[in-house]
């Protein structure tokens, strides 16, 4: 039963998210559920992000209440469940907006991120808790009476499991076809997390593909592919310099980046960083094509992607090695091959200098970007019997 109100909770918050993404005007790229994990939802461009984080909270403490009328219900435990269920959705999300403020990729993170007071979010969150707390208790006392009673019996508490965990499966199908239906549809290419989706005892995975396992993978994209040229940045040449930067901020401001722009002072100084920097690589992708359909490669087209690398060593090779320290795409660009593309072109880049490896990191919870580069090869970087590497990073202010 707790397993059932935890997945069901975190529907009704995911769900928060999308409305308020489409609300606003934002682009849902992705919604992801998983039992054994925090879901997210995320939006880019996301033109309003604090409605679409509070929206996640107020639907997903809101929504619950929506089953008071069958709270007198006593078949099927239909009462009792439901009202743990609205009170422990206080319990849970109230505890989440007060205590995860130290996790940036979090709600709560996102929220500091963006300017809102870590002493606020606590308040509200741990006010939210207390009450949740407070009335969860006789919530779940009267939910234990009810299964202590001697009429239950495993003739009647089974057809009760299937009945809840078909509910849970209408609940999680029901916001699928909400997050499908305001999305933009055919740009968005990894909605299939939800959209395929299918809900069994504990577990919330895809179908598994002939020869393939229940793991998570993104979909492929919806999209025709785009074809962009990709050629190494010119640092001194303003016209590169400003996409670098343009490009670096748009990545800054992902959840899967920074989750906010950049200072002013680092925008000022970060090409001319770069071009200082002796290994610099920047690959930039350009859209030749023009919204009415003509040849921009005349001005350099519109800069839509790149890859931020730098040159370093493998002394266990005694060759060089190139770095891909950020892999960015802008959000109307996305699912349409561009990362891809640059990937190639650093791995062709490479093999035509001589290096040993292309290298990089990734944040573990972006399965998207995972499934990216696992189908171009990469993998957790292992040594001999030491098991994967760790990527540790000590800021030095």
């Amino acid at each position: 039963m707790a397993v059932w109100m935890f997945v069901a909770a975190a529907c009704a918050h995911e769900l928060g998210h999308v409305l308020g993404a489409y609300a606003t005007g934002g682009r849902i790229t992705s919604v992801e559920l998983r039992p054994w994990r925090l879901g997210h939802t995320l939006v880019s461009p996301n033109p309003h992000p604090s409605v679409v984080l509070w929206s996640g909270f107020l639907v997903g403490w809101i929504a619950p209440f929506a089953t008071r009328p069958a709270w007198r219900t006593t078949r099927w435990l239909i009462g009792p469940a439901l009202r743990a269920w609205a009170w422990f959705s206080w319990l849970a999300f109230g505890s989440y907006l007060a205590l995860a403020g130290g996790e940036r990729l979090t709600d709560t993170g996102q929220l500091v991120a963006v300017g809102w007071p870590v002493w606020l979010l606590v308040a509200i969150g741990g006010g939210v808790a207390l009450v949740g707390y407070w009335r969860s208790r006789h919530a779940w006392a009267a939910l234990n009476a009810r299964l202590s009673e001697p009429s239950l019996t495993w003739q009647t508490t089974l057809p009760t499991a299937v009945f809840w965990w078909a509910w849970l499966a209408g609940w999680c199908v029901a916001q699928t076809l909400v997050a499908s239906l305001l999305s933009p549809g055919p740009t968005s290419d990894n909605l299939c997390y939800v959209r395929f989706g299918v809900v069994l005892p504990g577990i919330l995975c895809h179908p598994a593909r002939h020869g393939t396992s229940l793991r998570s993978r993104p979909c492929p994209p919806m999209t025709l592919p785009m074809t962009p040229t990709i050629r190494l940045a010119n640092l001194d040449d303003p016209r590169d310099a400003d996409a670098v930067v343009f490009l670096i901020d748009t990545y800054s401001r992902d959840p899967f980046g920074n989750g906010a722009p950049l200072d002013a002072s680092i925008r000022q100084r970060l090409a001319s960083a770069l071009r200082e920097h002796p290994t610099t690589r920047v690959f930039v992708a350009f859209d030749d094509a023009s919204e009415d359909g003509s040849d921009n490669a005349s001005d350099g087209g519109r800069p839509i992607g790149l890859a931020t690398c730098f040159v370093g060593f493998s002394t266990f090779a005694a060759r060089q090695l190139i770095n891909v320290h950020d892999l960015s795409v802008v959000p109307e660009a996305r699912g349409k091959g561009v990362g891809r593309a640059l990937l190639r072109a650093v791995e062709a880049h490479a093999r035509e200098h001589g290096y040993c490896k292309v290298t990089l990191e990734v944040v573990e919870h972006n399965d998207h970007a995972r499934g990216l580069y696992e189908s171009e090869g990469f993998g957790q970087a292992t040594y001999a019997e030491g098991g994967g590497a760790l990527f540790y990073a000590k800021p030095l202010g």
